[in-house]
C-alpha cells in the first residue's frame, strides 16, 4: 500500500502525522470486500473503512453503522477538547467523509481514488493539492469546489465540539503527544486574522467595506455563530474569498497556520530629524519615481488618503505607517513594504544633520542620483503597462486574446475561426478566452486596466454616445464594436462587457444611459417640455430650434428624443415618424443650403450639384429634389425660377444690388442618351440660346416621337438648362456671345428697356449683361421701332460697355441727342383685378432687401405674368401702401426700399418657418394689411379709393383676373415661355 503523503519535517502537519496511527488505505486497484458488519470477528476499523457495497458499486458502505458497532466494544477514555478534535480530524479520511455526506458525483469520483486516503486534518486546499485531484478521471473544478466546501464544513463542526459522523467512540484514545491545544491558541477577530495571516489583497480590501470582521472572532466563524450567508453579504466578497477566510480560520484554530515572517525591520530614524528631501512632500510626489511599486502608483489617482500621506510620517514611524497603509483598499503587503523601504532609502541617501550615514547604496555599479532635484525620473504610461500585462500571459492565452480582439491590427476573429486555426472546438476557445480574461482581472493587472480605462473614459463615451449625452438602450453593443481593440479588452477585463462599464460610469434612465452628472428626473422634465413644443412645431426642424424654443441645452434635447413617441434625431434635425431616405434627404439638403446660400438665397441646381458631390448613398433625381423642396415649405420658399429662399436665414440678406450669379456649373452634365433632355441639350449646344417656342417647334418637327408639351417641364425640371432671358433658354454653364434671334428681337428690346427704366436691367437675367446691352442697342438702331430705340438709349449706360473708346463716345453722343423715353407709361389696368398672394409678398420683400428696391418688371416676374404685363401693379401698390417701398410719381419707375422692410421680412419669414404656410389670414399678414390701409395715401400713382378696393378684394379672398385665370398662370409657371414671340408681346400690350 502506498505511503500517505507526508508534510515537511518540522511542520505542525508533520507532527500530527507522526503522532497519528497508520493511515487508512483502500484496497489495491479499488477492489472492495463484502464484510458482515455485525460479525464480532470482523476486521478492525482500518479494514472497515475501506469496505464498499459490492452489490451497489455506486453507493458507499454504511460507514457510520460500522463505526458505532466498534464504539460499543471500545469505550473511549476522557480527553481534552483539543485532543478530541484533532483525533477526529486525523482519523477521518476524505473517503469516509465523502461516503457519508458527499453528492453522488463526488462519491463516484472517490471510489478507488488514492488521494481520498488523505485525512481531513492533512487536507490542504492549495494549488498542489488541487492539481493532484484534478488529475483524477472526470474530476473537474466543480467537484473540487464541493470537496473543499465539505471538508471545511466538517472541520468547523468538529472544532465546535461536534462529531458529525459519530466516530469518536470507535477511535482509540491517543496519548496527547501534540502540544497544540485549542484553548492555548488565542481567539482573535477576523480583521486581525486577515491582517496578520498574509491574506490576499482582495480579502484584505473586504475588511474595509464592513464592520463584520471587527465584530466577530475566529471562534464565531468556526462555531457557526457567524454564517456563510452573512459573510457573503459583504460587498465584492465572493466564494473564493470566503473559502480563503475559512482556511485561515481553520489553520489558526488547529495551530497549522504559519504566519508570514515580518518584513525586515527598518532602522527607526525617530531620533533623527526629517531629511530636507522629504519635508513637505507626500506619496503623490513619488508618482513618477522609477522605483515606486506599480500597485501604489495605480492607486494614487483614486485614493486621496494614500496620495496625501506625508513622506515625513513614513520616515518617522514606519510601523505606524504600515498599519495605516494596510487599512487602505488595493494595497498588498509587499507593495506597502517596498514603499516604506523606498522612503527610508531616499531619506538616508542625503547626509543627516547629526553626521549619520550619508548615502544608501542602490546597487553595485550604479551611480547615486542627485536627490536635491525633483523625485521625477521616468514616467510609465498606463497603456504600456496594459500591453505588458497581455505579454505576461501564457502563449495560449495571448494567442486567443490577440485573435479574438484583433490586438495585432487584424480584424477580430470569431470563435469558429479561432477554433479552426488552433484545431480545437469553439467551446474550447471560449474557455481559454474566459480563463485569460480572468487572469488579467486579478490584481495587480486589474489596477493597471482600471487606471487606463479611467484615462480613456472620454473617448469611450464619445464613441458610444456619438457626441450626445445619451447611449440608447438598443445598439450599445453595436456602437461598442467601433472602439479600439485594446479598449474593448480593458472593458471586458474590468467590467465584463460594455453594459457593465455603462452601469459603473453612467446614469441609467428609461431611454438608456446618461452621461455622468446628469439626472433622470431632469430628463423626464425635459421630455415634457419638448412634448409641448413639438405639439405645434412643423418637422423636420434643426435641433437648434428645439433648444431655442424650450430653453434646453442641445445635449439635453438629444438625451430626451429617444423617449419621445415617433420623434427621431438624424444629423442635427428632428423628424416625425419613419426616418426614411426622403426624411434624411430634406434635412441634409437644408443643412447644405444653409452653408451654400448667398445671403439666404440658393440656386436649387447648385444645391443638387453639391448634394451629388457629397458622400452618401441616396439615389435620387434632380427633379425629386425640386419636388421635395416644394413639399418642405417651412424650410424652403420658392422665389422665382431656380432661386429659393432658405428659411429662417433671412437675417443674412443684405443690399447687394444684384441677384446671385448662378449661371455657372460645378461640373459638366450630360443627359441620358435617347431622351428628350438629350435632344434639347444637343439642339442648344448646336444653335446657342433659343426661345421656348422655337425649341418646341424644333422638337415637334425633328423628333415627332416626343410630345412638344413636354419641352416646358423638361426645361424647368432639369439642372442642365438655364433661362438666360425672358422666354430664352441655354445650357447651364455655357458662355456665349449674345447673338441670334433668341435674344436680339423686338420683344427683348422692349423688355430690357422697361426693366432698365424700373432700375433692374443688368443682372435681372443671366444674359442681361453689359455686352447684351450694347448688342441690343446695335440691333435696335436698325431693326426696332423708333420709340423702342429712343427708350433704350434713354436707359442704357454706354460707359460700361466692352467696346473701343471711340465707339463708346459715339454712343454717348447718340444718347444725349436721341435718348428719351418714348414708350407708353400710363397704367391702363385697375387695381384689384389680380391681387397678389401672401407668398408673392414674401418673395418681393426678399428681393427688395437684396436689390435695394422693386420695379414693375421684376414684380410681374414674381407674379408669373408675361413680360410687360401690368398685373404687377397690385403687388407694387400693397408694398408701397404698407411702407415696404417708397413709391415714385410714375409707377413704372424704381421703387426704392424703406427702412422697415427688414423687420417686415423677418416677421413674415418667421411665420412661414413656423407653420410651413403663409396666408392673408395670418397675424403677420393682417398686420401688413392694416398698415396698408393707413398708408393708402402713400401711393401717388393710385388713388386711396383704388388701394382700399384692392385691400377689400384681398380680404374677400382675391378677385379673379379678367384676362387670364390665375390657376392657368400658375400651371404655366411663366407665361413668357409660351408667349415669347413678338406677335404675342404686341397682343399682351394691346390687352394692357
Amino acid at each position: 500500500m502506498p505511503a500517505k503523503p507526508m508534510a515537511p519535517v518540522g511542520s505542525p502537519i508533520a507532527a500530527l502525522q507522526a503522532a497519528a496511527p497508520a493511515p487508512i488505505a483502500f484496497s489495491e486497484a479499488g477492489e472492495q470486500q463484502a464484510v458482515d458488519m455485525s460479525d464480532p470477528g470482523a476486521p478492525d476499523r482500518e479494514s472497515r473503512a475501506e469496505v464498499r457495497c459490492a452489490e451497489n458499486p455506486g453507493q458507499d458502505a454504511p460507514v457510520v453503522d460500522a463505526a458505532k458497532s466498534v464504539a460499543a466494544e471500545t469505550p473511549a477514555p476522557a480527553m481534552g477538547a483539543a485532543e478530541r478534535a484533532l483525533t477526529i480530524l486525523r482519523n477521518t479520511t476524505l473517503g469516509e467523509l465523502v461516503a457519508a455526506s458527499g453528492s453522488n458525483r463526488l462519491k463516484n469520483r472517490a471510489v478507488g481514488a488514492k488521494p481520498f486516503e488523505l485525512s481531513v486534518n492533512d487536507f490542504q486546499a492549495d494549488a498542489d493539492t488541487e492539481r493532484l485531484f484534478l488529475a483524477l478521471p472526470a474530476f473537474g473544478p466543480t467537484t473540487w469546489n464541493e470537496l473543499v466546501m465539505r471538508v471545511g464544513a466538517y472541520r468547523r463542526q468538529v472544532l465546535a465540539g461536534g462529531d458529525p459522523l459519530g466516530l469518536l467512540q470507535s477511535i482509540a484514545i491517543i496519548p496527547s503527544s501534540v502540544s497544540a491545544d485549542y484553548a492555548s491558541i488565542p481567539d482573535i477577530t477576523l480583521s486581525e486574522l486577515i491582517r496578520t495571516a498574509g491574506a490576499s489583497t482582495r480579502l484584505t480590501n473586504c475588511t474595509h467595506r464592513s464592520d463584520l470582521f471587527e465584530l466577530h472572532t475566529v471562534d464565531d466563524l468556526l462555531s457557526g455563530r457567524l454564517t456563510e450567508a452573512e459573510i457573503l453579504q459583504v460587498p465584492e466578497l465572493g466564494r473564493n474569498s470566503l473559502r480563503e477566510l475559512l482556511g485561515l480560520a481553520e489553520g489558526h484554530a488547529t495551530g497549522r497556520l504559519q504566519l508570514p515572517a515580518e518584513p525586515a525591520a527598518v532602522e527607526q530614524p525617530s531620533q533623527r530629524s526629517t531629511p530636507p528631501v522629504l519635508e513637505g512632500r507626500t506619496v503623490a510626489d513619488l508618482a513618477d519615481h522609477a522605483d515606486l511599486p506599480v500597485r501604489i502608483a495605480n492607486r494614487l489617482g483614486g485614493d486621496p488618503c494614500l496620495a496625501e500621506m506625508p513622506l515625513a510620517d513614513i520616515w518617522a514611524d514606519p510601523d505606524e505607517a504600515h498599519r495605516r497603509l494596510c487599512k487602505l483598499d488595493g494595497l498588498g503587503r509587499r507593495s506597502i513594504a517596498e514603499l516604506i523601504l523606498l522612503v527610508q532609502r531616499i531619506g538616508a541617501s542625503l547626509p543627516a544633520e547629526d553626521g549619520g550615514p550619508g548615502r544608501l547604496e542602490r546597487g553595485a555599479g550604479r551611480a547615486e542620483p542627485d536627490l536635491s532635484r525633483p523625485l521625477v525620473t521616468v514616467r510609465v504610461e498606463p497603456f504600456d503597462l496594459v500591453q505588458e500585462a497581455v505579454e505576461a500571459l501564457s502563449a495560449k492565452h495571448r494567442f486567443v486574446l490577440e485573435g479574438r480582439y484583433g490586438l495585432s491590427g487584424e480584424p477580430p476573429r470569431t470563435l469558429e475561426e479561432m477554433g479552426r486555426i488552433a484545431g480545437v472546438t469553439r467551446e474550447r476557445v471560449r474557455q481559454v478566452e474566459k480563463k485569460a480574461l480572468g487572469v488579467l482581472a486579478k490584481r495587480p493587472w486589474r489596477d493597471t486596466f482600471e487606471t487606463w480605462l479611467a484615462a480613456q473614459r472620454g473617448q469611450i463615451w464619445e464613441t458610444l454616445a456619438d457626441g450626445a449625452d445619451l447611449v440608447p438602450l438598443p445598439g450599445a453593443a453595436a456602437r461598442a464594436a467601433q472602439l479600439p481593440p485594446w479598449l474593448l479588452l480593458a472593458i471586458d477585463v474590468v467590467h465584463g462587457d460594455i453594459r457593465g462599464w455603462l452601469q459603473a460610469e453612467a446614469v441609467q434612465s428609461r431611454a438608456g444611459w446618461l452621461a455622468p452628472g446628469r439626472s433622470a428626473r431632469d430628463l423626464d422634465a425635459a421630455v415634457l417640455t419638448l412634448e409641448v413644443w413639438l405639439a405645434s412645431a412643423h418637422l423636420p426642424r434643426p435641433l437648434a430650434d428645439a433648444c431655442a424654443g424650450t430653453n434646453l441645452q442641445p445635449e439635453t434635447v438629444e438625451a430626451a428624443v429617444p423617449l419621445l413617441q415617433g420623434i427621431r434625431l438624424h444629423q442635427g434635425y428632428l423628424h416625425r415618424g419613419h426616418l426614411g431616405a426622403k426624411a434624411r434627404r430634406i434635412g441634409r439638403l437644408h443643412r447644405m443650403a444653409m452653408e451654400a446660400a448667398d445671403g439666404a438665397i440658393v440656386d436649387v441646381w447648385r444645391l443638387v450639384e453639391l448634394d451629388e458631390a457629397a458622400d452618401h448613398e441616396d439615389d435620387r433625381s434632380p427633379r425629386m429634389v425640386l419636388t421635395q423642396l416644394g413639399e418642405a415649405s417651412h424650410l424652403f420658399h420658392h422665389l422665382v425660377d431656380h432661386w429659393w429662399l432658405v428659411l429662417p436665414a433671412v437675417e443674412g440678406l443684405t443690399d447687394t444690388g444684384r441677384l446671385p450669379d448662378t449661371s455657372h456649373a460645378a461640373f459638366p452634365r450630360q443627359a441620358e442618351p435617347g431622351t428628350l433632355a438629350a435632344r434639347l441639350q444637343d439642339t442648344l449646344r448646336e444653335s446657342g440660346p433659343m426661345r421656348h417656342v422655337d425649341l418646341r417647334d424644333s422638337i415637334r418637327d425633328s423628333f415627332p416621337e416626343f410630345s412638344a408639351a413636354s419641352v416646358g417641364p423638361t426645361l424647368l425640371g432639369s439642372p442642365i438648362y438655364l433661362r438666360v432671358a425672358p422666354g430664352a433658354w441655354d445650357i447651364r454653364g455655357a458662355r456665349r456671345l449674345v447673338t441670334g434671334p433668341a435674344l436680339l428681337s423686338l420683344s427683348h428690346a422692349r423688355a430690357y428697356a422697361r426693366a432698365a427704366r424700373s432700375g433692374q436691367g443688368r443682372g435681372l437675367y443671366p444674359a442681361w449683361t453689359a455686352e447684351f446691352e450694347h448688342a441690343i442697342c446695335v440691333w435696335a438702331r436698325d431693326g426696332a421701332e423708333d420709340e423702342v430705340f429712343r427708350s433704350l438709349l434713354a436707359e442704357v449706360d454706354p460707359t460700361a460697355w466692352p467696346v473701343p473708346e471711340q465707339e463708346r463716345l459715339e454712343w454717348r453722343r447718340l444718347k444725349r441727342l436721341h435718348g428719351v423715353w418714348s414708350m407708353p407709361t400710363e397704367r391702363r389696368r385697375r387695381l384689384g383685378d389680380d391681387p397678389p398672394t401672401a407668398d408673392e409678398v414674401l418673395s418681393s420683400l426678399v428681393l427688395i432687401q437684396r436689390l435695394g428696391g422693386m420695379g414693375w418688371i421684376l414684380a410681374g416676374r414674381l407674379a408669373h405674368a408675361a413680360s410687360g404685363a401690368q398685373s404687377s401693379a397690385d403687388l407694387l401698390a400693397i408694398l408701397a401702401a404698407a411702407g415696404a417701398v417708397r413709391a415714385p410719381e410714375d409707377w413704372q419707375l424704381h421703387h426704392p426700399a424703406s427702412e422697415v422692410v427688414g423687420d417686415m421680412l423677418v416677421g413674415m419669414a418667421a411665420s412661414k418657418y413656423a407653420t410651413g404656410r403663409l396666408d392673408w389670414t395670418d397675424d403677420v399678414m393682417v398686420t401688413l394689411l392694416d398698415r396698408a390701409r393707413h398708408g393708402a395715401a402713400n401711393v401717388p400713382w393710385a388713388t386711396p379709393e383704388e388701394v382700399h378696393g384692392l385691400l377689400d378684394a384681398i380680404a374677400a379672398g382675391g378677385a379673379p383676373s379678367p384676362h387670364v385665370p390665375r390657376s392657368v398662370v400658375r400651371a404655366l409657371d411663366g407665361a413668357e415661355d409660351l408667349f415669347g414671340s413678338d406677335e404675342w408681346d404686341r397682343l399682351f400690350s394691346a390687352l394692357d
